[in-house]
C-alpha cells in the first residue's frame, strides 16, 4: 500500500512524483481497502503532478497464476474511480507494463492488462539495456531500437507515456562510464523528441549493477533532469 504522504511530501517538494503500489485484486474488490486508498487520494498534494500505478509490472504474477489478468483489470477499474472520486486533476493514473510485453516475441498483448481508455491517462513502460543477463550488455543500443516499439503502442493508443524504469549497466570497454554518458543523452533527446512525460533511471543494484557511480553518467544525468 502507498506510504502516508505526509511521510514524504518533504523529500518531493516541487517534484513531479511517479508513485507504485500493490494490492491483493481480491482485496480491492472486495471493498476492504476503499476508505485507506481515497483517504490517500484525496491527501495528495493538488500543485504537484502526481502519477500513480497500480502494481506496475503485473505481467509476470498474472502468468504464474497469482491472479487474472480479468481480476486485474477490474482492480484498476475500481482503484481509479476512488481517484477520481478524490477530485484532484493533477492526479494521473499510471499502467506500467514491461517494454518486453509490446515485442512479438513475448507472445504477449499488452491489452491483456489494460482496463480500458476511461481508466488510464497515461501509459508507463520500463525499458532497459538487457536487465536480465548474468553477462550484462555488450553495448549501449541506440534509443530507437529501445523504445520505438513502446512509443508506437502508445501513440496507437491515443495516451501519454513516460518511461518508469530505465537503464543499463556498464559495458565491457566503457571503465570511465563516458560511453554511458554518451548513451544517456541520446537516450533523453529521444524522449524528449517523442513527447515524453517523464522518464527514471533505476538507480540500484537489482540483478547488477546499474548506479551512476561515474562521473560522466552523473554529469549526463544532471543535464538531461535540469532541462539541458
Amino acid at each position: 500500500m502507498p506510504v502516508e504522504w505526509s511521510k514524504r511530501l518533504p523529500e518531493l517538494d516541487g517534484k513531479t512524483i511517479l508513485v507504485s503500489f500493490r494490492a491483493e485484486p481480491a482485496d480491492v474488490l472486495a471493498g476492504n481497502l476503499d476508505k485507506a486508498l481515497l483517504e490517500w487520494f484525496e491527501a495528495a498534494p493538488a500543485d504537484q503532478d502526481v502519477y500513480w500505478s497500480y502494481w506496475h509490472e503485473p505481467e509476470p504474477d498474472i502468468d504464474s497464476g497469482k491472479f487474472t489478468a480479468a481480476a486485474y483489470r477490474e482492480a484498476w477499474r475500481h482503484i481509479a474511480k476512488l481517484a477520481a472520486a478524490a477530485d484532484n486533476p493533477r492526479l494521473h493514473s499510471t499502467l506500467i507494463l514491461m517494454g518486453w510485453t509490446v515485442d512479438p516475441y513475448s507472445q504477449r498483448k499488452w491489452r491483456t492488462y489494460y482496463p480500458g481508455d476511461a481508466y488510464i491517462d497515461v501509459l508507463g513502460w520500463d525499458v532497459y539495456n538487457d536487465a536480465h543477463s548474468v553477462a550484462g550488455p555488450s553495448g549501449y543500443p541506440s534509443p530507437t531500437s529501445l523504445f520505438d516499439a513502446v512509443v508506437r503502442v502508445s501513440k496507437a493508443a491515443g495516451k501519454p507515456f513516460g518511461i518508469a524504469e530505465t537503464g543499463s549497466r556498464l559495458v565491457p570497454g566503457d571503465p570511465s562510464g563516458t560511453q554511458r554518458a554518451a548513451w544517456l543523452t541520446n537516450l533523453g533527446g529521444y524522449l524528449k523528441n517523442n513527447d515524453a512525460l517523464f522518464v527514471a533511471y533505476w538507480n540500484s543494484v537489482d540483478k547488477g549493477d546499474f548506479r551512476l557511480l561515474d562521473k560522466p553518467s552523473q554529469d549526463a544525468w544532471r543535464t538531461l533532469v535540469e532541462g539541458g
